[in-house]
């Protein structure tokens, strides 16, 4: 049965296998000249509360407004090298005020990233931010990618070929999981008309009267994917977050690039660019993960560390 693995690549030398409870004693690496040395112990810190944070499946954050992606589940988003820095928005969502991201979580699994990307980078929780770290607002949660690229509302609003029926859900009187289900499934199956067709949950912490429904919203766009899950699980949920000043770079909130060991090297090697890419923007080091994604709705996650060491030119 495939597993979901987030293993730590801290960088590129020979793996010695690492267990959280009983680690090896370090061994000093040899540091060639000019070089700074990033130690194993980022990486297993973040590999660990990612995985912590993967099996957290509490319905929100102690509060009817506050929704479960604040502070649990693994926020990322999937890209590929292009003329801009992966972390920041790209030029599409800067025209449409969203950008896209998917939410993973043991009760919200899917097995492949948008566009097949094979990299990208997660974002920390609302609430694990520390210090200038941007506080990013999520707008709207699709159970399955919506193509949001042809919706209004920032990507939250209804889709061009489904006008009168693929709005926000609540304006449509949609509150549950299964008043979802039943308005997904109520068009054709061809192609992807029900994701066309599907409406978005409103999310927005900030929004107004929003402790009446906020989180409960989200929950019940959790559930939804789990019930359509045998029809989508190969299809990625989505999450909208409204765009950001992308020259605060710096204060993106981002936790780990990570990689998808499909075939060969592609991912790992892209996700070891946007590594270097931020030290060399910002002199901050972010670990690269590896995931595995699962392949069925039943496999769970499994958590893999490695010793290895990553150099960075300075």
């Amino acid at each position: 049965m495939s597993k979901l693995v987030l293993s730590v690549f801290l960088i590129i030398s020979s793996a010695n296998a690492f267990a959280f409870a009983k680690p090896p004693p370090p061994q000093p690496p040899t540091n060639p000249p000019g070089y700074s040395v990033v130690t194993p112990e980022l990486g297993n810190k973040v590999v660990k509360n990612l995985m912590e944070n993967y099996y957290d499946t509490r319905a929100n954050c102690g509060a009817s407004h506050r929704s479960s992606y604040l502070c649990s589940g693994i926020t990322l988003r999937g890209t590929q090298p292009g003329n801009y820095h992966v972390w920041e928005p790209s030029p599409s969502s800067e025209k449409s005020g969203g950008v896209s991201f998917s939410y993973l979580r043991t009760d919200a699994k899917f097995s492949r990233l948008a566009y097949g990307y094979k990299s990208g980078f997660t974002i920390y929780p609302t609430f694990e931010l520390v210090g200038s770290a941007l506080d990013l607002e999520y707008l709207c949660f699709f159970p399955v990618d919506a193509d949001t690229n042809r919706r209004d509302d920032a990507g939250c609003g209804a889709h061009t070929s489904y006008q009168s029926s693929s709005g926000e859900c609540n304006a449509q009187g949609i509150y549950t999981d299964g008043q979802w289900v039943n308005h997904y499934n109520s068009t054709s199956s061809n192609g992807d008309n029900r994701d066309h067709h599907q409406c978005g949950f409103n999310i927005q912490y900030y929004y107004p009267n929003a402790t009446e429904f906020v989180a409960s919203n989200f929950y019940q766009g959790l559930q939804a994917m789990r019930d359509v899950s045998g029809q989508t699980h190969n299809k990625q949920n989505e999450i909208r977050i409204k765009t950001w000043d992308k020259s605060l770079g710096r204060q993106t909130p981002v936790q780990a690039f990570f990689y998808i060991d499909i075939t060969g090297q592609e991912g790992l090697n892209e996700a070891r660019s946007y590594q270097q890419d931020f030290y060399n923007m910002y002199g901050l080091i972010k670990p690269v993960v590896k995931l595995d994604l699962p392949a069925t709705w039943d496999d769970e996650a499994n958590l893999r560390s490695q010793w290895m060491i990553k150099v960075f030119n300075l």
